[in-house]
């Protein structure tokens, strides 16, 4: 199963488990449904306020077990190329003259 994990979910199972961890203060093997957005966005997963409501639907009661956890997680992969995009286009909006950089000042200004 650890193959496939890494394949469907695109984050290899044992840094999930390091973040699925992180977020399980009292170490029950559960997390917060309230939490499982900002798990997964923690691990690089792209998600809408949609997207993170419909995976909320399929967890009966508050607390999301590990099990559950990588079953969602495996609905949403990772989107590098994306998260990159994103990234880039973001980055152009503060490079007003295009010269692949962002001024001092200019970043100074912006912040």
């Amino acid at each position: 199963a650890r193959a496939g994990a890494m394949v469907t979910v695109g984050a290899p199972e044992a840094e999930m488990k390091e973040c699925f961890d992180f977020f399980d203060t009292d170490h029950d093997g559960k997390i917060k449904c309230s939490e499982l957005g900002d798990v997964l966005r923690s691990l690089g997963v792209v998600l809408s306020e949609k997207d993170i409501a419909e995976l909320k639907q399929d967890v009966s009661g508050d607390l999301v077990p590990w099990d559950k956890f990588k079953e969602l997680a495996a609905r949403k992969p990772r989107q590098p190329e994306k998260q990159a995009k994103a990234i880039l286009q973001a980055f152009e909006v503060f490079d007003s003259g295009r010269s692949g950089q962002v001024d001092m000042q200019e970043l100074q200004r912006i912040l």
